[in-house]
């Protein structure tokens, strides 16, 4: 049996092999047990800069399910760089428009997002090489938030 490759083909494939590429230095996620975050509970992840002449926007990925009692979430982002600096910042996610539909995709009652946070600008460059530890809690008015089914954190080198 005698195999013939299009010249498309021999053109095209190599392009989308080459061209995904894939600039993620770090993913993570948490499931949380019960669908019910604690305010107490920090969730934490660390990863390893090694490159601190790049650039990096840090993403916060959150899984929800369709009884999510809000439309938005506030988080408490806490970076300790591996001197030991503590940076934290206080972040706002919306998660439903005002008429009460979720923005995120969803699938049923799950719903999936992946946000940027412009509150999180400062804190793109990584400029000591080593360990990060990136901790996450939420601090909406409600001790216990239900209908977090996941959290977690992408961060990218930026293109």
């Amino acid at each position: 049996m005698k195999i013939r490759f299009k010249p498309f083909l021999v053109i095209v494939i190599p392009m989308l092999l080459l061209g995904c590429t894939d600039d993620r230095l770090f993913e993570g996620i948490h499931y949380i047990e019960n669908k019910t975050w604690d305010t107490n509970e920090k969730i934490p992840f660390e990863f390893e800069v090694k490159d601190t002449n790049a650039v990096y926007d840090m993403l916060v990925n959150i899984r929800i399910s369709g009884y999510y009692p809000y439309s938005n979430l506030f988080m408490q982002v806490y970076i300790t760089d591996p001197n030991g600096h503590l940076t934290k910042k206080l972040v706002e996610y919306t998660l439903a428009e005002a008429s009460g539909k979720w923005v995120g995709k969803g699938l049923g009652d799950l719903y999936d997002y992946r946000l940027p946070s412009p509150d999180l600008n400062e804190l793109r460059i990584f400029s000591i090489p080593g360990k990060y530890t990136v901790e996450l809690r939420q601090v909406m008015r409600v001790e216990k938030l239900e209908g977090v089914m996941g959290v977690g954190i992408r961060v990218v080198k930026k293109s």
